[in-house]
């Protein structure tokens, strides 16, 4: 969920550069969208929903709010707390690099090959400064027969791309005070699991998330039923990021939340309290794009207090 300042050209981007289906504009206004995204009254929202075909997972909604939205970070802002990136495979990192730079993205770095772990992997990564403060991670998996990396890599290729090279949204970033306690939120209570866990100190690996070179960062990727749709989580261990969090919220302009449709909202939130988290808006239904009228609520995560909106599934879904 993201929060658009120019609702033509984020949509130009990850459609046109990115290569995504993009379904028509939604205008979105009522009172149960007020209540869902805490916003004053009147507020009217337009809508777009991107997707890889019929992909289930590593969609996009931008969402344009209006004049009043306010960016949740400066590109100076490099490292902080809440949601970082959307990840996008690519087969031809080169290729793509000079894409996303000549359609205006400034990169944090060329782009980076690095060792991921003991016999994990080795892919070649690069930031890149997207529409509405929203970073960019183009990632090429490369890996031994057998690592992880190289599964993903497989999956790849059976898969295929966009027309442009690239995938649906694959990974999102999120950093976070303490892995564990987000973890309690990712694995206990949504179900995912632990794909990877390590601590994080390459210098290369540390000048491609602009980190001093002698960073320590604990990082875990957690993934549910699908290749893609992971979750990497990032935990400074030796350095304190600032905390964007707070201006992460409706109708700011940036990355807003993340969104997960699951079969049992109320039972969903009761493990989530148990788990100290907390609820942002309380269940309510209303029609969201794409999704139809639906059961929604909105929670801040354990770990960072980034917002996450949970959709409840019809039962014909």
């Amino acid at each position: 969920m993201i929060g658009v300042a120019d609702l033509e050209r984020s949509v130009s981007f990850y459609r046109d550069v990115i290569g995504l289906d993009a379904a028509d504009p939604v205008d979105w206004s009522g009172r149960a969208l007020e209540r869902h995204m805490q916003l004053a009254p009147g507020t009217s929202v337009r809508a777009v929903v991107l997707s890889a075909g019929d992909s289930p997972v590593g969609r996009i909604i931008l969402l344009d709010f209006g004049a009043e939205a306010t960016p949740i970070r400066a590109a100076q802002e490099r490292s902080f707390l809440g949601l970082l990136n959307l990840n996008f495979y690519t087969r031809d990192i080169a290729a793509s690099f000079r894409e996303l730079v000549a359609a205006g993205c400034e990169p944090w770095t060329d782009p980076v090959p690095y060792e991921v772990g003991d016999g994990e992997g080795t892919p070649t990564e690069v930031i890149l400064e997207g529409p509405d403060g929203v970073l960019i991670n183009l990632v090429q998996p490369e890996g031994e027969p057998g690592s992880p990396v190289a599964e993903i890599r497989a999956y790849l290729d059976s898969r295929g791309t966009t027309a442009t090279g690239h995938t649906e949204v694959v990974t999102t970033a999120h950093a976070v005070r303490s892995i564990d306690e987000a973890l309690g939120f990712y694995v206990d209570v949504l179900g995912f699991e632990v794909w990877l866990d390590m601590e994080f100190a390459h210098v290369e690996g540390n000048r491609l998330l602009s980190l001093p070179d002698d960073a320590r960062s604990r990082i875990t990727f957690v993934k549910g039923h699908h290749a893609y749709g992971k979750i990497a989580l990032i935990e400074g261990l030796d350095y304190e990021p600032v905390d964007l969090v707070p201006r992460a919220e409706p109708p700011a302009i940036g990355y807003l939340a993340m969104c997960f449709e699951l079969d049992d909202l109320d039972g969903t939130l009761a493990r989530m309290n148990a788990r100290g988290g907390n609820v942002w808006t309380a269940p309510v239904e209303l029609e969201l794009p794409s999704f139809g009228l639906r059961r929604a609520a909105v929670v801040r995560t354990p770990g960072s207090g980034a917002l996450t909106q949970l959709i409840e599934a019809n039962e014909t879904d």
